[in-house]
């Protein structure tokens, strides 16, 4: 396939853009960050239900503190990155998100409200890099490829998810034994820290200014 495309006038994924250091370190932001979320919906509630003793009916709406927090931190991003330059506002939201995932490993699971604040500051992080992740990925790139761009926003998204559940089947066996469930959810959210300290070290390769392109309208010169 990568042959193919490559050769192709017209290609459907263009594999060239995988050479733009701002488009790929951008990418990479948003599917390592998902990596880190996908699988963690997946395993919180397990590991709430085989340590606590919960049932999803208890444990899934904590889940709505990671949500919630990203909804509300993903707009202030846009309008931070404007002001302040797509790096900061990366690396700031990166930052919290580590601050996040930490709080979920040393605060000792011992309620259900225990893993709230992790998951506020989790989805806080996430919220507030996503945006000049992606605003910074799709301005490094002509417009006339926006098209394409987005779609390999779209794919290394998915990917990024898909990978954190390979990830959890290895070290998540569901184990019934508390000890056990423990073990592996401290290790689970090692492994997540690892993907979010991936994405701090990306951030650093974002600009400090979100260029911004003007078209030309009506034989007007572009500024």
């Amino acid at each position: 396939f990568g042959l193919w495309e490559q050769r192709h006038p017209e290609p459907v994924m263009d594999l060239h853009l995988l050479t733009r250091k701002v488009f790929v370190a951008g990418r990479l932001i948003v599917a390592l960050h998902n990596l880190a979320m996908y699988a963690l919906l997946f395993e919180l509630p397990s590991a709430l239900d085989k340590v606590l003793g919960l049932g999803t009916q208890q444990s899934g709406p904590l889940l709505g503190a990671l949500m919630v927090s990203m909804v509300v931190a993903s707009p202030i991003a846009g309008r931070l990155s404007d002001r302040l330059g797509a790096r900061l506002v990366a690396v700031t939201g990166c930052t919290v998100a580590l601050a996040g995932i930490s709080a979920l490993v040393f605060v000792p699971l011992e309620t259900a409200r225990s893993a709230i604040p992790g998951l506020v500051l989790l989805g806080l992080g996430i919220g507030l890099s996503s945006s000049p992740a992606q605003a910074s990925a799709m301005s490094a790139i002509p417009p006339e490829q926006s098209g394409v761009g987005a779609a390999l926003l779209a794919t290394l998204r998915y990917l990024g998810g898909v990978a954190g559940i390979i990830v959890l089947g290895f070290v998540w066996s569901g184990s019934s034994d508390h000890q056990v469930a423990l073990a592996e959810h401290q290790l689970t959210l090692r492994c997540f820290s690892v993907s979010l300290t991936l994405a701090f070290l990306c951030a650093f390769l974002l600009p400090k200014r979100t260029p911004t392109v003007s078209t030309p309208t009506d034989g007007a010169p572009a500024r």
